[in-house]
């Protein structure tokens, strides 16, 4: 079994130590949707950040209007 690592980080010499053994490959696709992948993981990352310090927000000014309206 190959290593996933190593095809996402050297897909060329997989595809080189594969044609040795008569498999012809092309991993630039796979490559293509790895970089795909991290993008979407970064983008997901951020608008997660960015929800949690909305939602904080929206928590603090709930508190400030309670503590406002005891008052």
């Amino acid at each position: 079994m190959l290593d996933q690592r190593l095809i996402r980080e050297n897909p060329r010499l997989v595809e080189e130590k594969l044609s040795v053994r008569g498999i012809n490959l092309d991993l630039s696709h796979l490559q293509e949707l790895t970089i795909a992948i991290r993008l979407k993981d970064t983008e997901l990352s951020n608008l997660q950040s960015e929800s949690n310090k909305i939602s904080k927000l929206i928590g603090n000014y709930y508190h400030n209007q309670k503590d406002s309206s005891a008052i």
